[in-house]
């Protein structure tokens, strides 16, 4: 199974934003979890079922009152809120190596 990573950017301290966090938690996918947190972010692995823009369909609202987030595909894809705007997704756009295309070889 693949997996997203979620991270989000909080405007308060972790312990004021518990109910945000819950309301998001209700929304994510089953066997979705908690995986790091720090004083002002969370970030959450969750089962990828269908590529990032239809992930973050029905989880918008939840989103939307949180100051920033990122959806972390495995192999490299990255769906911010400020879109094309955010440095990380650049930066990770710049760095993914394209997959090697195998190419049929030669018959003698």
């Amino acid at each position: 199974m693949k997996a997203v990573t979620l991270i989000i950017e909080l405007k308060r301290d972790l312990q004021f934003c518990q109910d945000e966090i819950a309301f998001l938690m209700s929304k994510m996918p089953a066997y979705s979890e908690k995986v790091m947190h720090g004083a002002r972010m969370i970030g959450f692995l969750m089962p990828a079922h269908n590529i990032l823009p239809a992930m973050r369909a029905p989880l918008h609202r939840a989103l939307s009152v949180f100051e920033n987030y990122w959806f972390i595909g495995m192999s490299g894809e990255v769906l911010a809120k400020n879109g094309s705007f955010d440095p990380l997704a650049s930066a990770i756009k710049q760095y993914t190596v394209p997959p090697i295309r195998s190419r049929e070889r030669a018959k003698p």
